[in-house]
């Protein structure tokens, strides 16, 4: 112990206490300078401030988070809980704190729901149900510890459930795509049909820009006024659910059937997208209009005709092609036999109209040249009683 006691009087005595105690005082006191000048008051007159009540820090607070999020977050947790109440009455949700007690009935949950219509989830949306119940746990825990089903050791079966559940989702729904439905030809000239004197949608478009006020935002659809004595539309935009059903408030006007039809505004997009599909421009040329940004987008507004069906068939399979070439001889050949038919009853029926020769007993015909007869191979008959033949040399 002694031996310790004089490395340690070694060591402090290395080191000037009065020296280092001098330099941490001359710190301390710029500090405390620099402090003071920071809040030297510069005027004499005094500022008054109004402190925020708590509906408006809440109002703040609750803006931070889209509510669409709140909306989808409070959908998710109730038919977790309903399933919760319906699998397993006992427990209650909002008192269990235990993670692999939550972790099994989210694999649970994962693997049995479905809609209220009894079909399956996309597997995008069933992810953003779990995302939008681990924001609930988030606060739930947020006094007791740290929760985050993509991350926590005891949540890796939930994530592997739920992997393995896309997967199967994708494979079910590959090739369904349950968007907007498009607008025949038909519908679209209905759509557009003009009254007399005008001259199509910019017509329309100067007349709607007429009839805006001028102090009006700069949206381009505005509310429609109630009272239209003054001004069709108010200063303020449409709101967003009005205007998500536009096209399907105009179809139901002008008599277009919407029943078992998803028509809303991006119908016309998706018309737009298939019939220059069809019309054979290329993906880019396409997306040009439409303003896709990727051929993935794309895709999803477009399907294969069936002439370009029937081009694939032909490109990648002989047999098909050969058949399809021996079905359009069949065809053809077919129409020309029916042409045929056509032309034969024709000269039957004008035959048949034919005024019979019932007066004349004795009719003389000449013998015409073989060249003459080449030329007038066909020949008329007609019911006659007698006729005498001439031969002249």
């Amino acid at each position: 112990m002694s031996s310790f006691k004089k490395a340690s009087e070694l060591l402090n005595s290395s080191n000037d206490t009065v020296t280092i105690n001098e330099l941490k005082g001359r710190l301390t006191h710029l500090e405390n300078n620099q402090l003071s000048e920071i809040h030297k008051s510069k005027s004499s007159n005094k500022e008054t401030f109004d402190r925020p009540c708590i509906e408006t820090l809440q109002k703040y607070v609750s803006s931070a988070k889209p509510k669409n999020t709140n909306k989808n977050t409070r959908l998710w947790v109730s038919r977790f809980e309903s399933f919760v109440n319906d699998t397993q009455p006992n427990i209650d949700l909002m008192t269990l704190y235990d993670k692999k007690a939550i972790a099994m009935l989210l694999c649970e949950f994962i693997i049995v729901i479905q809609t209220k219509d009894k079909k399956e989830y996309k597997a995008n949306s069933l992810y953003n149900g779990i995302c939008a119940i681990n924001r609930f746990y988030q606060e739930i825990f947020k006094d007791r510890e740290p929760f985050n089903i993509h991350e926590d050791f005891e949540f890796r079966i939930v994530r592997d459930t739920l992997h393995t559940r896309m997967i199967e989702l994708e494979e079910i729904n590959n090739g369904e795509y349950n968007g907007a439905d498009p607008l025949t030809d038909e519908e679209m000239e209905s759509l557009f049909m003009d009254e007399p004197g005008t001259y199509g949608a910019c017509h329309d478009i100067r007349k709607y820009l007429s009839l805006r006020p001028n102090n009006a935002e700069e949206n381009f659809f505005l509310r429609i006024n109630k009272d239209i004595k003054e001004n069709w539309y108010s200063t303020f935009h449409l709101g967003r659910d009005k205007l998500s059903g536009m096209l399907k408030e105009i179809c139901n006007i002008t008599g277009i059937d919407c029943t078992n039809r998803r028509i809303v505004n991006h119908s016309l997009r998706k018309r737009t997208a298939q019939k220059l599909n069809d019309k054979g421009l290329d993906s880019q040329a396409i997306m040009n209009v439409t303003l896709h940004r990727s051929i993935a987008g794309l895709n999803a507004y477009r399907i294969q005709n069936e002439k370009q069906k029937l081009d694939i068939a032909k490109l990648t399979l002989p047999g098909i092609s050969k058949d399809i070439l021996m079905q359009e001889n069949l065809e053809k050949s077919a129409e020309d036999l029916n042409t045929e038919q056509r032309i034969e009853n024709l000269s039957s029926q004008e035959e048949t109209k034919t005024e019979p020769f019932t007066e004349i007993q004795n009719i003389t015909i000449p013998l015409k040249r073989k060249d003459d007869l080449i030329d007038n191979f066909r020949l008329k008959f007609v019911k006659c009683s007698n006729f005498t033949i001439n031969i002249t040399k």
